[in-house]
């Protein structure tokens, strides 16, 4: 089958599979994330599957197109600014025009605003998959008020038109259920196929010397950082040379972060890193014991999926949405808005080496059995093939 895929999406994903692109134009047209349909189309080109991917950039000025031996990559202009002022209209036509055009057997559509509202707009959604990736009342209630217009059109336009489902959590597919009255069926994140590739070995120790503990994330109100190094203070005074390694936005070396953990006199033991890669993640994540994700909601946290497949041990928490359907009984689950619990975790799986162990282990193998992007690209497969036929009603 030929997917065409209407998603944000990174540029270097595409670069060695067309013909004309090159690393300036990568450099000038970087994409605007998506980074788990990069890894879902990666998996369809690896298999030499036909596949055509949709995406804007406000580096363009017009559509423009690549095509190699199984990617058509297709670039849509967008505005950097004040999209959302008039619901995405020129956004809008432009992705109409181009997905009319095209000569695809499905189309699978990942988040609910603009990308999902234009091929409606070109009424197409019998022959698409929509892909949620937000609790869109839950974001509506964390976020600021220019949310707004997206969670309207998400609501009262998506959820109502659409006809085919599927959610990256069972709290969003539930959600999505019960607001536009059709089955959604659950198809997770995958752990990256970077990580796949290096395949870091099951860990013989845990928690012995010197305790690493690290966290994937980013400085706002919601990831929490803040409850989590008040912890880690905590901890540290009965685990004298422990680190806390933040890896992130925000969290670079004399940035916000840092600024606020001196101001606060809680800095002691910090690494802050930055921004990383997947093999410097990788490389970092091998000498810590534990993944700390405090964040306090989050759809299907691909920080989790990577920790786990690093083997640590990892620590979130447990109203955090998709956190407890990742971690299932491979981690620990706390209130993650409480320094004192966060501590008092850290401790005990610090006492008990056993338990770390089994615990590293454990997650370690769910994210390999449970969360390849095999998996996942097989699990979105027989969608396709459903819809296709029209089984799914």
């Amino acid at each position: 089958m030929k997917i065409a895929y209407l998603s944000p999406f990174l540029s270097k994903y595409a670069v060695q599979h067309v013909d004309g692109m090159d690393d300036d134009f990568v450099k000038a047209v970087p994409g605007r994330g998506g980074i788990n349909v990069c890894y879902l189309v990666e998996e369809r080109l690896r298999r030499k599957q036909p596949t055509v991917v949709v995406t804007m950039d406000p580096g363009v000025a017009e559509v423009t197109r690549f095509r190699g031996p199984y990617l058509e990559y297709i670039v849509c202009p967008m505005r950097a600014t004040g999209k959302t002022r008039d619901l995405f209209r020129k956004e809008r036509m432009c992705l109409k025009a181009v997905v009319e055009s095209l000569n695809v057997d499905l189309f699978h559509v990942h988040w609910t605003y603009e990308y999902a509202v234009a091929l409606i707009d070109a009424g197409l959604q019998d022959k698409a998959l929509i892909t949620v990736h937000d609790h869109s009342w839950k974001a509506l209630l964390s976020t600021t008020p220019l949310y707004l217009p997206k969670y309207l059109l998400t609501r009262y336009y998506v959820f109502r038109k659409g006809k085919y489902f599927s959610a990256v959590a069972p709290h969003v597919s539930h959600y999505v259920e019960k607001c536009s009255g059709r089955i959604v069926h659950t198809i997770s994140n995958s752990i990256p196929p970077e990580v796949e590739e290096l395949s870091p070995p099951q860990r013989s120790a845990i928690c012995h010397g010197e305790i690493n503990v690290l966290s994937i994330s980013g400085w706002g109100r919601l990831k929490n950082l803040k409850n989590s190094i008040r912890a880690f203070s905590m901890f540290r005074e009965r685990f004298k040379g422990a680190r806390y390694h933040l890896a992130g936005q925000g969290l670079a070396p004399n940035g916000p972060a840092e600024e606020w953990a001196v101001r606060h006199a809680v800095s002691e033991g910090l690494v802050f890193h930055g921004l990383l890669s997947h093999g410097e993640l990788f490389a970092l994540a091998d000498s810590c014991d534990i993944l700390l994700h405090p964040s306090l909601t989050e759809a299907c946290p691909n920080a989790v999926l990577e920790g786990m497949s690093y083997g640590l041990v990892v620590i979130a928490d447990k109203q955090s949405g998709g956190c407890p359907f990742v971690l299932g009984n491979a981690g620990v689950l706390t209130d993650a808005s409480s320094p004192d619990a966060i501590c008092s975790e850290m401790i005990r799986i610090c006492s008990d080496s056993d338990l770390a162990l089994s615990l590293s282990q454990a997650a370690h193998q769910r994210a390999y059995r449970e969360f390849s992007i095999a998996r996942v690209c097989r699990q979105y497969e027989r969608l396709y093939y459903s819809i296709y036929k029209g089984d799914l009603g």
